[in-house]
């Protein structure tokens, strides 16, 4: 009894020590569409639309479409419509828009030969002759294969932000999948992450200009359909994200561990330039029925130990047990104990122990 409460203590303690991505205020991961609807499954219910066809709202063939990809799908944007018709993915404005701490997400696999890509666009439908109405600017740049982004300041300055693959050693146009994210830190701080690591950041000399109402696109502006330089997006989107908060650099890294390169499937690759560490990350999906992956790395070759336990201490099942190398690891978990029985609904505790290290996370099993 005393080893159980000791080990409760330890969890509670660990696990507040923890910190896990927070839910986001928009979610799309294209999988729930109705029509030309694209759902957010974000607590912002902010649904958005495909725009196919010069703007008109009507499903034609080619375009965007739901592809599947190992039982997921993703939005899929065509190298022959990127120089003819529009198309691109609206979403309305909404106030969580407007906070001077945000950060913008998206997985992206650029295709075919190098080009302008749009990401993110919120400066309106038109080209704006006021510069200051430039919100939100995400673009894929071929001449550095990477990305860029450009807002306004309340000053009339114009900070810039771009990733370099030579400085970050990530390159986008690769034909892989990337994860693709920018935040804004109290208004004036601005930060590139690419598959989770810092890739760039710059300061502006005065707060960014807050967004009054304009709406966001996705994969486009919208006055480019003529562009014969294409700006638009050649390639495949998923799992869109927006919070009015500034994930830190850990938040950033968990995001990318949990879900890996794969357009939102799970999964771990390794990113050059990371540091390796010991950590538990916050398994994927969660709360899961009955599988979920629980991803960890390790700062050195040790002998390691990772197990379930549940709400009362006690050890259901062991995952892993030895020697493993340094770096990422992903094991699953199927909601069975070291018997092959199913285990009930509840709240379970993965451990990773380790050269006299610990750590706990917290899992919801939903039967």
């Amino acid at each position: 009894m005393r080893t159980n409460i000791l080990f409760l203590f330890i969890l509670v303690f660990t696990i507040s020590a923890v910190a896990d991505v927070p839910a986001p205020n928009s979610f799309y991961d294209f999988e729930e569409t109705e029509g030309t609807t694209v759902i957010d499954q974000g607590s912002a219910a902010n649904n958005g639309e495909i725009v196919e066809g010069s703007g008109v709202l009507v499903r034609s063939t080619g375009g965007i479409f739901t592809k599947p990809d190992e039982g997921r799908g993703c939005i899929e944007f065509t190298e022959e419509n990127a120089f003819g018709e529009l198309v691109y993915i609206f979403i309305p404005f909404k106030d969580f828009m407007n906070s001077p701490n945000y950060t913008f997400s998206a997985w992206i696999q650029y295709v075919g030969a190098p080009n302008w890509g749009y990401v993110f666009w919120m400066g309106g439908d038109v080209w704006p002759e006021d510069p200051m109405e430039r919100h939100v600017d995400v673009w894929l740049n071929p001449g550095n294969n990477g990305v860029d982004c450009i807002l306004n300041s309340v000053d009339g300055s114009q900070p810039r932000v771009a990733t370099l693959e030579s400085e970050c050693g990530i390159g986008v146009m690769d034909g892989e999948w990337h994860l693709v994210t920018i935040t804004l830190i109290n208004g004036v701080s601005m930060k590139f992450y690419l598959d989770g690591i810092i890739a760039a950041e710059t300061e502006a000399t005065a707060e960014i200009v807050i967004n009054s109402g304009d709406d966001l696109y996705l994969g486009a502006r919208p006055n480019d359909a003529d562009a014969l330089t294409s700006v638009k997006l050649v390639g495949l989107m998923d799992r869109v994200r927006i919070w009015d908060v500034a994930l830190d650099d850990s938040q950033n890294e968990m995001l990318y561990l949990m879900e890996g390169p794969n357009g939102g499937s799970v999964g771990v690759v390794e990113k050059p330039s990371a540091p390796q560490t010991f950590a538990l990350l916050s398994n994927y999906p969660n709360p899961f029925n009955p599988n979920t992956t629980i991803s960890f790395s390790l700062d050195n070759t040790q002998d390691i130990h990772l197990d379930v336990f549940d709400a009362s201490g006690r050890k259901i099942r062991t995952l892993a047990q030895g020697i493993m190398q340094q770096g990422r690891h992903s094991m699953s978990w199927n909601g069975a104990d070291d018997n092959g029985n199913g285990v009930p609904s509840g709240i379970y505790f993965c451990r990773l122990t380790g050269n006299g290290k610990s750590e706990l996370h917290k899992m919801s099993l939903i039967r």
